[in-house]
């Protein structure tokens, strides 16, 4: 039986909102350095993976052997890549560099959708709605220290949200259409059944059958413009936003 929001889940929910808002509060008024703010980065993004992967050693510790999730071994779903791009981009030495940039703004953008989707639409919790099961319990947790380490990359002012995250968005859904056709392709390959990457081979949300990756691209892609946008709009100066008369006019001779 397939169960979500029920007490123990809501209380969750409203206890990571709360320690992921404390945290970054926290972080924001006592690190003040570039070097102490990259390395809190650094260590959220290694406790993502540390969490990610400790079911194996809590089940090899309590039964002698480990039982190993797809999900474990390879980017399966977007939350999955994400961990490893935050992991990626918390470790590289230039974060100015145009990449590094692009890496930055789509795995702020994907970790934070797939940290939320993650926490409230959690398959694993809802076929096993038990906390005490630390697999269960952790694949909840394990999306909330994500939130905190992408959510950081803006208020850490590693990215800003600008008109241009929608290129970032559109490189990084082809990352994700190359990491999910590489993975289906070894499967294969070995003579395994695929799993669903990346939802290549199925649509994500039983019922949803128009939401397919097609959909969810193209969705992606407008939503992050619309986002941008309206930021710009509402949080930057005329001559500051991507479509501006005003910059246009200054910069004419």
């Amino acid at each position: 039986m397939r169960v979500l929001f029920d007490r123990a889940h809501s209380m969750f929910m409203v206890a990571s909102a709360a320690a992921i808002v404390l945290l970054l509060i926290a972080a924001k008024h006592f690190l003040k350095t570039d070097r102490s703010k990259d390395l809190f980065l650094k260590l959220v993004a290694l406790t993502v993976v540390f969490i990610h992967l400790s079911p194996l050693y809590a089940d090899y510790l309590r039964e002698g052997e480990a039982r190993v999730a797809v999900n474990m071994l390879f980017p399966v779903y977007p939350c999955n890549l994400a961990m490893w791009l935050l992991l990626l981009y918390a470790f590289l030495s230039n974060k100015g560099k145009t990449y590094a940039r692009i890496i930055g703004e789509f795995t702020f953008f994907l970790g934070i959708t797939g940290g939320i989707l993650g926490i409230v639409l959690n398959v694993n919790y809802s076929n096993t709605p038990d906390l005490a099961d630390w697999g269960i319990f952790t694949g909840l947790l394990s999306h909330t220290v994500m939130l905190v380490g992408c959510i950081w990359l803006l208020v850490g002012n590693y990215i800003r949200i600008r008109i241009r995250n929608t290129f970032s968005v559109f490189i990084g859904l082809v990352l994700m259409l190359l990491d999910g056709l590489m993975i289906i392709g070894i499967f294969r390959l070995a003579g395994q059944a695929p799993p669903n990457t990346m939802f290549l081979l199925g649509v994500p949300f039983e019922g949803f059958e128009w939401l397919n990756t097609a959909t969810i691209g193209v969705l992606s892609i407008v939503l992050t413009f619309l986002i941008t946008w309206v930021y710009e709009l509402l949080a930057l100066p005329a001559d500051r936003r991507t479509f501006s008369k005003k910059k246009h006019e200054r910069s004419e001779p």
